[in-house]
């Protein structure tokens, strides 16, 4: 299966970023994980994506974007951040792409190097590194910043350059084998070495040293073959009968002929679906492998758990039995222990003590056959009792001695009580950790294609109880478009009186509105203006129809961008209330962030949260949010409402701040 981009795959990939990001500018970079770097560009809106060591294509899937930028990402933004794309070049035939980047401090490079471990080089316009993902000194080259960046040396001959007879010093392998032979002159890597051979009709096995000048001519033809493709690209990925991905390619190979294949219109379409899916595999598969070998630390730890529960259920039933087995012969071993006591303290020596029980022992006498031991720095005697040794406190009574064995076993089934929570809390642990487990392979079927937006979704927009789309500037940019492009002569206008009001439209499609929709729509546009941050419960709004709204003002004065002319009559909704609520809609087991006025928000689904004008920042009261719904919401959605950011529950909160209405 293939990890990485050849050299053919990135010459493909650049000429068709060449068509589509030429002279695109940076609106921002990412980092998305140590490897992996993300442009945003305005063409628009298009993510390139730079996975070092794998792969460079631009990406139509879903990204998870990191909260905080790294010390890496704010370099790269502050050389790179609003630059224009000048060029883009593989380097030779090699696994390397360069990007020229025009910024307003001169012309920057970026160096992507997709060979080995991978590495990203920042040069300025003199070619000295400014800085990299790598560092490293090398027998051939540095990557030290300062000093003057220097490609890695070529792995071959260049054969999209190459002229003449240019496999001559393939004889010069001697032995090798000719697939050998022909990946290491040309560095074409051993896929491309094969399907050269495969479509000349020469053995691979053939050594170098026997090549004719027929074969050699006819291999010379295959690689020709090999580039007119280039140029006229039918990208395809190759699937095993499972449906198994396991290579894309720019155009379809012979030493696939055996292979399904999936056609793609672009390159980069075929590349972006194929890497992204093996990188979604890659991280479910070290996912499910930690939660399995966390798996493997609880379960160890629960089988100790349970050897310790089984040992301790024997020390409480052997000190129970003792304990029986004392009061089963009280007065027996009373008499024995008081003896002891008694002749310890008319002064009767040990070894004396001992031998007299001996010699009653040998007689048969209780309670000195029970006898065994003493030990009389530990105050202890030692007796065969009913199968079983018993070391006994000689000091204290057979009934104080039984309480001791008693007390003992008490202690023991406490202990069990506290291993089994703590059994219970390795089981949970354990139920989590294959609940992860299952998330991370879920995870990688979750590789998602950000579907195309429609135009109004670059506005703040909502549809109305009725059906009726609501859309409302973001700021005075925004403004201008709506008002330029998208407002027309059937559809009603909604304006404020207070400075940095959104322009919002109701698209009427020519059909009646009706107050319901005015109301909303009124609601919608008090709670995205100025009227949010001074924390006005309520505020009056007009509406106008679109021939009264003009950008010409009277004579002497000029309007500023985003600020509009309202001539004629008003039509005023005096008291409208500030609210905006934030719900969750279901469809297919997949869910959707809502937002609006209460009433339409309503009318899509029941799971929803009212917010009014607060002093709760806007992250925090974010969090608040998804928290409250997911919590609200039935078990099987509070996982996938979990998985919504927090972001974007926070881009529908007007203002920055806000509280959940009580």
């Amino acid at each position: 299966m293939k990890e990485v981009m050849t050299s053919f795959d990135i010459a493909a990939i650049a000429a068709e970023l060449r068509e589509s990001i030429l002279g695109a500018s940076i609106n921002n970079l990412y980092q998305l994980t140590p490897k992996t770097i993300l442009l945003r560009l305005h063409r628009p809106d298009l993510k390139l994506i730079l996975e070092l060591g794998r792969r460079i294509n631009i990406t139509k899937y879903e990204v998870e974007i990191p909260e905080r930028p790294s010390n890496f990402t704010m370099v790269l933004r502050k050389h790179l951040r609003d630059g224009h794309i000048s060029k883009i070049e593989q380097t030779e035939f090699d696994r390397v792409v360069e990007i020229a980047v025009r910024t307003a401090e001169g012309e920057r490079t970026v160096v992507v190097e997709l060979f080995s471990k991978g590495n990203l080089i920042l040069t300025g316009p003199d070619g000295r590194i400014l800085f990299a993902s790598t560092y490293k000194k090398m027998r051939d080259r540095n990557i030290l910043a300062g000093e003057q960046f220097h490609p890695a040396p070529a792995t071959g001959i260049n054969f999209l350059k190459a002229q003449g007879d240019y496999l001559v010093d393939l004889r010069k392998f001697g032995s090798l084998e000719l697939v050998k032979g022909l990946a290491k002159l040309l560095g074409l890597g051993g896929l491309y070495s094969e399907e050269a051979l495969v479509r000349a009709g020469i053995d691979k096995m053939t050594p170098c040293a026997s090549l004719s000048e027929e074969s050699a001519s006819r291999i010379l033809e295959a690689l020709e073959s090999l580039k007119a493709q280039l140029k006229n690209i039918a990208p395809v990925i190759v699937v095993e009968s499972d449906d198994r991905m396991i290579d894309v390619l720019p155009f379809p190979l012979k030493s696939y002929k055996d292979k399904r294949t999936t056609r793609f219109e672009t390159f980069n379409d075929a590349a972006d679906e194929y890497f992204t899916k093996l990188s979604f595999e890659e991280t479910a598969e070290k996912g499910a492998g930690d939660a399995q070998t966390l798996i493997a630390e609880q379960e160890r730890i629960k089988e100790q758990q349970t050897k310790q529960v089984e040992e301790i259920k024997r020390d409480v039933v052997e000190n129970q039995e003792t304990g029986n087995a004392i009061f089963g012969h009280l007065i027996e071993i009373e008499d024995l222990l008081s003896r002891l006591r008694d002749q310890r303290r008319s002064g009767i020596e040990w070894e004396e003590i001992i031998e007299g029980i001996k010699r009653d022992k040998e007689e048969g006498k209780l309670p000195a056959s029970y006898f065994l031991s003493i030990t009389p720095e530990e105050s202890l005697v030692t007796l065969a009792l009913e199968g079983r040794e018993l070391a006994l406190d000689f000091t204290r009574t057979a009934s104080e001695n039984a309480a001791t064995y008693y007390e003992k076993g008490k202690k023991a089934k406490s202990k069990i009580e506290g291993l089994r929570k703590a059994m219970e809390e390795t089981e949970k642990k354990m139920r989590e950790r294959q609940l992860q487990k299952r998330a991370a392979v879920e995870e990688s079927q979750r590789a998602v294609r950000e579907r195309e937006k429609a135009w109004y979704e670059k506005f703040h927009w909502f549809r109305s109880s009725e059906g009726f789309l609501v859309v409302a500037g973001k700021d005075a940019t925004s403004n201008e478009v709506l008002f330029k492009k998208y407002m027309e002569q059937a559809d009603i206008v909604l304006h404020t009186e207070l400075p940095g009001a959104p322009l919002t439209v109701i698209k009427t499609e020519g059909k009646e509105v009706d107050v319901e929709t005015i109301k909303q729509a009124a609601e919608f546009s008090v709670s995205y203006s100025r009227a949010w941050r001074e924390k006005l419960t309520e505020a009056d709004i007009y509406w106008v129809k679109p021939e009264q709204v003009s950008k010409t003002p009277p004579s002497g004065e000029y309007i500023t961008k985003g600020k509009f002319v309202m001539r004629g009559d008003r039509n005023y909704l005096h008291h409208t209330r500030l609210g905006i609520a934030i719900g969750i809609k279901e469809l297919e087991g997949e869910t959707e962030i809502l937002s609006g006025p209460i009433e339409a928000v309503k009318k899509e689904t029941k799971l929803f949260v009212e917010i009014v004008p607060g002093d709760r920042k806007s992250k925090e009261l974010a969090h608040k949010i998804r928290g409250f719904l997911a919590h609200r919401a039935p078990e099987n959605l509070r996982a996938e409402i979990l998985r919504h950011k927090e972001e974007e529950f926070q881009r529908y909160i007007p203002g920055g701040t806000g509280e959940i209405s009580k």
